[in-house]
């Protein structure tokens, strides 16, 4: 179970990781556009958060957490001296937040 429990953890960290390497930073596809948002990063964070509250098991519901807050991380990190921005980053969050936990 504890090795479950770790490939599954491993896998929701890579998973929330991948496409950092040099090659891939500057994608400029349109959903990397739209993640770029506001509203796109709310609505990616109301998926993530979503995912931790229809969890099927507790070892999915620890992965999804566990991306949740990679990607929680990765926003504060990119966007940490922009007040005006993460502002709006939250605002697009709790709009859909309730949907997101089915309420």
């Amino acid at each position: 179970m504890k090795k479950m429990f770790l490939s599954i953890t491993a896998f929701a960290v890579l998973s929330a990781c991948q496409g950092k390497s040099e090659d891939t930073k500057k994608d400029t596809s349109d959903n990397a556009k739209a993640t770029d948002t506001p509203e796109g990063i709310g609505a990616k964070w109301c998926e993530l958060n979503g995912k931790v509250h229809t969890a099927a098991t507790p070892e999915e519901k620890s992965a999804a957490k566990v991306a949740r807050e990679a990607f929680e991380e990765e926003v504060e990190k990119k966007y940490k001296d922009d007040k005006v921005m993460m502002e709006k980053i939250e605002a697009a969050a709790e709009a859909c937040e309730d949907r997101s936990e089915g309420r």
